[in-house]
């Protein structure tokens, strides 16, 4: 947001450099330690860190899809009882997946070193929703091919039974794990006060055992926004996931509300960065796959039992065109909540109807004249000569302080 591009000169750069006029971060918000960090050396840091997601992401897909080879040593005997320890054993590893994304990634955030908190728990929250709700439904695709019946052959009626029931208990469980977690909170509020803390022998190291936790936003919102996407997804094939969405929005409205008021210190004042992007980027896009899914799973699944897709036929076309035709309104409706116009903005500033703002880009504008030598004493003339004692008024000061 701000001016257009400055056209650098004066033997400086050859190319235009935009300063991106905004207001400025809270002090509170502005991680301080992090402004010595270059944007190439930040930029190097946030690509080891997402391809150290990734890899967490396909190691789970890759033990699950361990686990849902049952049917080349099952054979096509149904085994109720081996089915479900290795649904069980799917179920887990996609939650201890998470759970360690959960921990790994905040701590990687901190790694990339941003400028403010703000973009920090940005980071945090696009991280744990893109990784998270991608293990799940790889985890769910990948039950397509292990979901055979008598006759060997796959169909949506088992993937509903092995699939969805996995999708069911990741939910469940994720859900009931993250707020029984953040509720009891044993990593930064149990362990070290009630063990730890009847160690300590200080009182500064009492005081940091007992130090109150900080509040995470991106923490908070992507666990709503995931099992959001997720119950919009697939709630049409799977309508108790709606049921699960909405008990997990109840119980985690009153885990935050008890911990925002006695647990968590003052939250820095930070901007609202997070809440734009979850309200103008991930919930529209639950909205969008949702409209797509929804006929997908009442009408395609119905003509093709034993199909992932099926070819367009004169009772398909129509829901096709209607996909179509919904994803692509829903996608004229979205595009103005995109769009933060840079003038307003900037049109503030200079109005000063924003008492501070922030220039980013300014340390590679160079001027197209060079700055002007600064004043020097020898530069003034005698008549505008800077304020200060005359000689005649030194000599009689040091004349008095000799005679005193």
């Amino acid at each position: 947001a701000g001016p257009p591009a400055f056209r650098a000169g004066g033997g400086g750069l050859s190319v235009g450099v935009s300063l991106s006029v905004t207001r400025a971060p809270q002090p509170s918000d502005i991680l301080w330690e992090n402004l010595e960090v270059g944007s190439s050396s930040r930029a190097f840091r946030m690509l080891a860190t997402s391809i150290i997601s990734l890899l967490l992401v396909l190691l789970a897909a890759g033990l699950i899809g361990l686990v849902n080879a049952k049917h080349f040593f099952l054979g096509h005997e149904n085994d109720s009882v081996l089915t479900e320890l290795l649904n069980l054993a799917a179920t887990v590893i996609i939650i201890v997946s998470n759970v360690t994304m959960f921990i790994l990634i905040p701590i990687l955030s901190k790694y990339e070193a941003h400028l403010t908190k703000s973009t920090q728990e940005m980071h945090i929250m696009l991280r744990l929703w893109f990784f998270q709700v991608l293990n799940t439904i790889l985890a769910a695709c990948m039950f397509w091919d292990a979901s055979r019946g008598a006759n060997g052959k796959t169909d949506w009626a088992h993937w509903f039974a092995d699939g969805g029931g996995l999708l069911l208990s990741v939910v469940l469980g994720d859900a009931l794990l993250m707020n029984v977690i953040e509720f009891l909170r044993p990593f930064d509020v149990l362990i070290p006060r009630y063990i730890e803390g009847r160690k300590c022998r200080t009182q500064k190291r009492l005081n940091q055992a007992y130090a109150a936790p900080e509040l995470s936003v991106g923490m908070r919102f992507q666990l709503v926004l995931k099992h959001f996407f997720l119950a919009l997804l697939f709630g049409s094939a799977i309508p108790l996931l709606y049921w699960l969405m909405v008990a997990l929005c109840v119980a985690t409205y009153w885990i935050d509300k008890y911990n925002v008021l006695r647990i968590y210190r003052r939250p820095a004042r930070v901007n609202d960065e997070v809440a734009h992007v979850a309200a103008a980027y991930l919930a529209p896009s639950a909205l969008l796959v949702h409209v797509v899914a929804a006929p997908f799973f009442y009408t395609v699944v119905v003509e093709c039992p034993s199909e992932l897709m099926c070819a367009p036929t004169a009772a398909l076309t129509p829901t096709y065109v209607l996909m179509s035709t919904a994803a692509g309104l829903l996608l004229l409706l979205w595009h103005p909540l995109l769009i933060r116009d840079p003038k307003v903005e900037y049109g503030m500033i200079r109005a000063k109807e924003v008492p501070y703002s922030c220039i980013q880009g300014i340390e590679r504008y160079v001027p197209p004249h060079p700055w002007p030598p600064g004043p020097s004493l020898r530069s003034f003339p005698a008549h505008h000569a800077p304020h200060g004692p005359s000689s005649q008024q030194r000599s009689g000061v040091a004349s008095a302080a000799g005679g005193g």
